[in-house]
């Protein structure tokens, strides 16, 4: 049971599987800041005997587990409903925050205008000092932390941050709470279809509301952890290098589940035109197209393929399931993508290059900006 805190601002919420010493890293982050204006709530998929004593440290911390492995989607969607403060965060139990920073925020979220439902943080890669993500700034536009100043709007927040990475997506919570969160997280479907909810669930947020962004250095990435977690859950525990290949989990990156995602944000992207003006919709369109094609093609690299399968293979079946599951828009773009990912090579790399230029002229096309900010 959640336990009450008064004037919590910020729930932490940090989803975990077998990382215990990173997890109460994350943990710990937050509460050595002793500032009561924020609470860490950490759930597991399984018990966890090293972090069982969060659970009794008072209440900026709140501990709890299921008995076994539901997967990422349930825990994540637990700890949504968990949270009673006014904002949430997501944080990867690999990463952490800047403890010091930690109070600068909270006074920033304090002063956010009321209609502000998403926050997208930057995230600052520790093992290599510089900045794994941050939010898209054009110098001919934008001087540095300007862009944090706006208020963007649903296609502002699509086409210069969406970031793919979980840490430091920040929600209002009352927002949240009126949205069908659980369906957007979408348990009861194989969760390779799904991987980014946490960009499902703010497009849907921003068609009532509006985005900021938050440049400084405060999410940080930790090293990568390859055991347990979303990417490494098929690894067996006396797993066995693999020579020139990430082996990651084939149930997220795989062909099969690249083209699923693909499928599947499509079409919540299509439900979403009406809230786009202009050339935005046809930017979003083209940047959802090259990301997943990109990543498509990179897929022998970052998983094992079986003897007996391909790329197109994975992909042709996984566009028969999509058509039978109802998760097909229809559209050009997503008819353009089974032609490219069946046809020759050539192809393949033609329609890549036209959608990642469309992409590119997000600032290059002339006043574009003043479509991503908010009336």
């Amino acid at each position: 049971m959640i336990r009450s805190s008064e004037n919590v601002l910020l729930d932490v919420l940090v989803p975990t599987f077998r990382r215990p010493e990173s997890a109460a890293r994350a943990i710990n982050s937050v509460i050595t800041a002793e500032d009561n204006r924020a609470r860490v709530i950490c759930h597991s998929n399984g018990q966890e005997d090293k972090l069982a004593n969060y659970g009794n440290l008072g209440p900026e911390v709140v501990y709890d587990y299921f008995e076994e492995n539901l997967g990422p989607e349930a825990n994540i969607a637990w700890l949504y409903a968990a949270s009673t403060a006014k904002f949430c965060m997501l944080l990867s139990d690999e990463d952490a925050l800047l403890t010091a920073s930690l109070p600068k925020f909270l006074d920033y979220l304090s002063n956010l205008d009321n209609d502000c439902n998403v926050v997208s943080c930057s995230v600052f890669n520790e093992v290599i000092e510089s900045f794994e993500y941050r939010v898209t700034q054009d110098p001919d536009e934008f001087a540095t932390g300007d862009l944090d100043k706006l208020r963007l709007n649903l296609a502002g927040f699509t086409n210069l941050t969406s970031s793919s990475y979980m840490s430091g997506y920040v929600y209002r919570n009352s927002a949240l709470r009126s949205l069908n969160a659980y369906s957007l997280i979408d348990t009861a479907s194989p969760h390779c279809r799904n991987c980014y909810s946490q960009i499902d669930i703010a497009q849907q947020l921003l068609t009532q509301g509006t985005a900021r962004t938050y440049s400084p250095k405060f999410v940080l990435k930790g090293a990568s952890i390859e055991s347990g977690g979303h990417a490494f859950c098929h690894r067996s525990s006396d797993y066995t290098p693999v020579t020139n290949n990430l082996d990651l989990n084939p149930d997220v990156y795989g062909p099969y589940a690249r083209t699923s995602q693909y499928f599947y944000r499509e079409k919540l992207l299509c439900g979403l035109g009406a809230n786009f003006h202009g050339t935005s919709y046809m930017i979003a369109d083209a940047k959802l197209y090259a990301f997943f094609f990109q990543v498509l093609l990179n897929s022998p690299q970052v998983v094992v393929l079986t003897d007996n399968s391909s790329v197109q293979s994975e992909a042709e079946r996984a566009i028969r399931d999509a058509i039978k599951c109802n998760f097909f828009s229809g559209s050009i773009t997503a008819n353009i993508f089974i032609e490219a990912i069946t046809g020759p090579k050539e192809l393949m790399l033609e329609m890549l290059g036209h959608m990642t230029a469309v992409h590119s002229a997000t600032f290059s096309l002339s006043g574009v900006s003043r479509q991503y900010i908010a009336d």
